[in-house]
């Protein structure tokens, strides 16, 4: 079980909401239109807790937040990225469990923050708060 694993389980999870944007994923180069909606993802990992002494065995906690921040152009309304703002809400709430070869990577938590302009773009952040239990291999 892995950080891979668990980047994985959440990107997938991701994609397969099918919500029919381009996706920009991390370390991969994405072009879309000037008029085009579309999100970015990135997996911010936190520092990870040692469970060495408890019953999991030799396992980190692992805590951190996906982040999907939705860009629609500035001055054509923002009715799109909302709905598409609650559909990964409703995807991604308390308890829910994502797994990737044996990996479960659990849902704490998820919210938006508010409509900001920039560089010509309307954007609003997701922010889903996870947690993973990892093995030290």
């Amino acid at each position: 079980m892995s950080m891979y694993e668990v980047s994985q389980a959440l990107t997938e999870s991701f994609v397969n909401l099918g919500l029919g944007i381009t996706i920009a994923f991390e370390n991969v180069n994405t072009d879309p239109a000037n008029d085009e909606t579309f999100v970015t993802l990135t997996t911010l990992p936190a520092m990870a807790e040692s469970l060495g002494k408890r019953p999991i065995g030799d396992a980190d906690q692992t805590n951190g937040i996906f982040q999907a921040s939705f860009y629609t152009p500035s001055g054509t309304g923002y009715g799109e990225i909302l709905q598409l703002v609650d559909t990964v809400l409703n995807a991604y709430k308390h308890t829910v469990t994502l797994t990737k070869n044996n990996q479960d990577v659990q849902i704490q938590n998820s919210g938006r923050n508010g409509l900001r302009n920039e560089d010509g773009w309307a954007i609003i952040d997701v922010s889903i708060e996870w947690f993973a239990y990892i093995d030290r291999t």
